[in-house]
């Protein structure tokens, strides 16, 4: 048996052997008492016992045959019922006064920083400076993607979608959107709705979102990406109540450099 087990098998009985001491029930009050006289350790050991024994009388967790034996043969004199006198007062103050736990004191980021590894701490600043990175950088192309570079007003003309020699806007691409204000029709109302397509010279079709309305005219905003050098038409489509589109004769041309 390894000697822990041993030592805790030793104490376990001493243990009992001091309760039964203790309750009268024991058949080795010569032996005990010998090692209450020669060993301080088994001094502190029934003492300990009897206070155990008293806080399980006051408690009432004694059978009543350990309750009866300890009236007879525990409470034989005034110190010991001292005991039990002062061990229900100490318990009826504890059940009035419940012991709040204490939370834990908050440790300053700063004591808790310094007591990390440098290993840590460089790679926690290296996160840091990335993620900065990254936050002003989408700030920046966010700010740019909706940023105007230039707004130009367009007429509809009679021409056809492949121009022509007709003159038309020339616009210098930048970074950022372009906004485009086209003038509607003579005969436009306000309930008129409309689909907006752009065309490039090669033939490439894209469709639009209506970003601004009035009663002369209606705004369209492309972002420069979508943008390259070249000739543009765009063109309007009525969209009436029964679903049916009718396309608006003439378009809106402009040349990006």
């Amino acid at each position: 048996m390894a000697w822990g087990k041993l030592l805790m098998a030793w104490n376990q009985n001493d243990e009992h052997a001091l309760r039964q001491y203790l309750l009268g029930q024991s058949g080795e009050f010569q032996k005990i008492e010998q090692r209450l006289l020669v060993e301080d350790e088994f001094l502190e050991d029934l003492e300990a016992a009897e206070a155990h024994l008293v806080d399980e009388y006051v408690a009432g967790e004694l059978t009543q045959a350990e309750r009866e034996q300890f009236e007879q043969h525990f409470l034989t004199g005034p110190a010991r019922e001292q005991d039990v006198k002062f061990a229900r007062v100490m318990r009826r103050y504890v059940t009035a006064h419940p012991v709040e736990k204490k939370q834990p004191e908050r440790q300053p980021w700063w004591q808790f920083w310094s007591g990390q590894s440098w290993v840590l701490r460089a790679a926690v600043a290296v996160l840091a400076v990335v993620a900065i990175a990254g936050l002003v950088w989408v700030y920046q192309t966010r700010n740019a993607s909706f940023q105007t570079f230039a707004t130009v007003n367009l007429t509809l003309s009679s021409g056809n979608r492949a121009g022509g020699a007709a003159p038309v806007p020339k616009i210098q691409l930048r970074p950022g959107t372009l906004k485009l204000n086209l003038q509607l029709p003579d005969n436009s109302t306000p309930t008129t709705n409309y689909r907006v397509k752009l065309f490039k010279g090669d033939g490439e079709v894209k469709t639009l979102e209506i970003v601004e309305r009035n009663a002369q005219s209606i705004s369209v905003v492309i972002p420069s990406a979508q943008l390259s050098r070249g000739r543009y038409a765009i063109e309007l489509t009525t969209l009436g109540a029964n679903g049916v589109e009718q396309l608006v004769n003439g378009n809106y041309q402009f040349a990006i450099e």
